[in-house]
C-alpha cells in the first residue's frame, strides 16, 4: 500500500521542473528586452487638435540598426511638432526626429530616428514576428516604464481581438509609462504587439491593448523602399462596425461604391479583412490602383479604386496668432454636408487669449477670412502677416456643429487683431 501511495504521489506531483524552466526562459527574454527597449521623453509646445501641450514619457523600442530607427506610440510623441529625446539603459541620451507618424484615427504608431553613433555599441534591435498573430490563450509579457519603474515586465496572455480596429486584447498590465514599448511573445521571445493603452473604468478588471507588430512591419517595410505608408483617404461612411456602405464621398472615378455595398476584401490580398483598419492595412502603398471586392444585392462583383494618401503627419502645419493655433483637419463627422475639408480649423484656444475673448472656439471652421476663401495655409499666412503689418483687424466667418436641438451647425462672425503671428510645423 505505501509503494503505491509514494507511485501515485509522483505521477501527481506539480511539474516543478517544467515551471523552473518556464521561469528561467521568461526572465532571459525580459533580460534581453533591455538591450532594445528605450525610455522617450516628449515635449509638445504648440499642440494640435489631437494633443494637449505638456511633456509625456513613455517606452519605444528599436527596429533597425543601421537606420537608428525606434518605434512606438503615436500618442507619446503626438501629432503636433514636438522635441524627442531618447534614453537608453545605460543613462545614455540622443535626440530623436519623427519620420512617421500614423493619422491619429488608425494605428497608435510613430517611427523616430536617431543618429547611430550617439546610441551605445551594444544596443540591438527588438526581433519581430512579422508572420504570425499570437492566438488567445498565448503567453505573453509587457515590457516598458510604468510609473517610473524603468525596464520593468508584466505577464499575462492574449485574451482575444479587438472586433472594431483589430488591437490584441491582453491582460498583462499595461500602465502609464508602458505605451509604446514591446509586448512579447513568451514562447518565442519576439515582440507580438506594442503597448498602447487599457480601460479606463473603475470596474475594469484588467483590459489592456496593444498594436499588433503585424501592421508595424508592413509599415516599416515600405520606410524601407522609400513609399508613403500612410492609410488612403476614404470618406466613406459605414453602417456602424461593418463595411456595409452608408454612404460614399468619393467620385465615381475614384471608387464606384454605392450605398448597401459590403465589402468584402482586396484583390490580391490573401488576408481576411473586418474592419475599416484590415481594409488600410491591405491598401498601404497600393492606393494608386488597387481592386475591391464588394458584394452588391446577390452578387459579388470587383470595382477598381484610385485613391490619395493620408497627409503626412510630419508635413503638417499651422499658423498660431493672437492665442490661436489653426491648420487643416481633422474636422467634424458632417464635414461633407458643407464641403470643408480644405478650409483652415480652429485646434486651439489658449485660455485668457485675445481670441477667446473674442469668442473663438477650438473645432470652429474658417469659411472665410475678409471675405476670402482659403484653403492654402501659407497664403492665409501672408494675408495675415500683411494686416498685422498694417495694424489692421481682421474679420472671420465660421462654422461649428450647433449644441441646440434645431439645427447641425452654428455660423457666426468675429473680429481679431493680429499679435505674435508664427507659421510651425509638425517636424
Amino acid at each position: 500500500m505505501l509503494f503505491r501511495i509514494i507511485i501515485l504521489s509522483i505521477f501527481f506531483l506539480p511539474p516543478f521542473w517544467g515551471s523552473n524552466v518556464l521561469a528561467a526562459d521568461t526572465e532571459k527574454i525580459f533580460e534581453e528586452a533591455a538591450n532594445y527597449t528605450v525610455k522617450i521623453n516628449a515635449r509638445i509646445q504648440d499642440a494640435f487638435i489631437e494633443d494637449e501641450p505638456g511633456s509625456t514619457e513613455g517606452a519605444g523600442f528599436v527596429v533597425d540598426i543601421d537606420r537608428g530607427w525606434i518605434i512606438t506610440n503615436a500618442h507619446i510623441v503626438g501629432w503636433s511638432p514636438s522635441k524627442v529625446t531618447v534614453t537608453f539603459i545605460d543613462g545614455s541620451t540622443a535626440k530623436a526626429r519623427k519620420i512617421y507618424v500614423d493619422p491619429s484615427t488608425h494605428r497608435d504608431i510613430a517611427v523616430l530616428a536617431i543618429n547611430k553613433n550617439s546610441a551605445p555599441d551594444d544596443l540591438v534591435a527588438a526581433p519581430l514576428d512579422c508572420d504570425q498573430w499570437p492566438a488567445t490563450g498565448h503567453p505573453v509579457g509587457a515590457y516598458g516604464h510604468p510609473y517610473g519603474f524603468e525596464y520593468t515586465g508584466t505577464q499575462g496572455i492574449i485574451s482575444g481581438i479587438s472586433e472594431e480596429d483589430s488591437s490584441l486584447l491582453v491582460d498583462a498590465a499595461i500602465n502609464p509609462g508602458n505605451s509604446g514599448g514591446p509586448l512579447l511573445s513568451l514562447d518565442t521571445g519576439k515582440v507580438v504587439g506594442i503597448n498602447t493603452s487599457s480601460v479606463d473604468d473603475e470596474y475594469d478588471q484588467n483590459t489592456n491593448f496593444s498594436d499588433p507588430i503585424f501592421f508595424s512591419c508592413d509599415i516599416l517595410d515600405l520606410l524601407r523602399d522609400g513609399i508613403d505608408p500612410s492609410p488612403p483617404k476614404f470618406p466613406v461612411m459605414f453602417l456602424g462596425q461593418s463595411l456595409i456602405v452608408a454612404k460614399n464621398n468619393l467620385s465615381k472615378e475614384a471608387l464606384d461604391l454605392k450605398p448597401d455595398d459590403e465589402i468584402m476584401g482586396v484583390k490580391g490580398y490573401d488576408g481576411s479583412i473586418y474592419n475599416l483598419s484590415d481594409l488600410f492595412y491591405a491598401l498601404r502603398g497600393n492606393y494608386e490602383n488597387f481592386t475591391l471586392i464588394i458584394r452588391r444585392g446577390d452578387n459579388e462583383i470587383e470595382i477598381p479604386g484610385h485613391l490619395q494618401p493620408e497627409p503626412l503627419v510630419i508635413d503638417r502645419k499651422g499658423i498660431k496668432f493672437s492665442g490661436i493655433l489653426i491648420g487643416r483637419g481633422p474636422i467634424f463627422d458632417n464635414s461633407e454636408i458643407i464641403k470643408a475639408e480644405k478650409l483652415p480649423v480652429i485646434h486651439k484656444v489658449a485660455p485668457g487669449s485675445l481670441a477667446e475673448e473674442n469668442g473663438f472656439q477650438a473645432d470652429n471652421i474658417i469659411l472665410a477670412v475678409d471675405g476670402r476663401q482659403y484653403t492654402n495655409l501659407q497664403i492665409l499666412y501672408d494675408y495675415l502677416d500683411k494686416r498685422l503689418k498694417e495694424k489692421q483687424s481682421v474679420t472671420f466667418k465660421m462654422v461649428t456643429k450647433s449644441s441646440s436641438d434645431w439645427a447641425f451647425f452654428d455660423y457666426g462672425k468675429s473680429e481679431l487683431e493680429i499679435e505674435n503671428l508664427e507659421m510651425i510645423s509638425a517636424r
